[in-house]
């Protein structure tokens, strides 16, 4: 048994992504590259690149950690 406990936690790190779901009902999946004033830098696997997801679009951001990003398309004190 403890040789299968550090492959487990090794599978859930590669496995945890940021989420962001948007207000149209969409679940995005990928990982989140930074944020400006009105924006969120993502990138998703199905991305070449980062694209700005406008703040007002984001109903609710959580990082892979569990941190509360964007809650109601608002920035909370997480950071990022």
């Amino acid at each position: 048994m403890k040789r299968f406990l550090p492959l487990l936690m090794l599978t859930g790190l590669l496995f945890g992504q940021d989420v962001i779901n948007r207000k149209s009902g969409d679940i995005i999946k990928g990982i989140v590259g930074g944020r400006t004033s009105d924006s969120v830098l993502f990138h998703d696997s199905k991305m070449l690149n980062q694209q700005n997801i406008p703040l007002p679009t984001i109903m609710r951001l959580v990082l892979a950690d569990g941190t509360l990003i964007v809650n109601f398309g608002e920035f909370t004190d997480g950071n990022l």
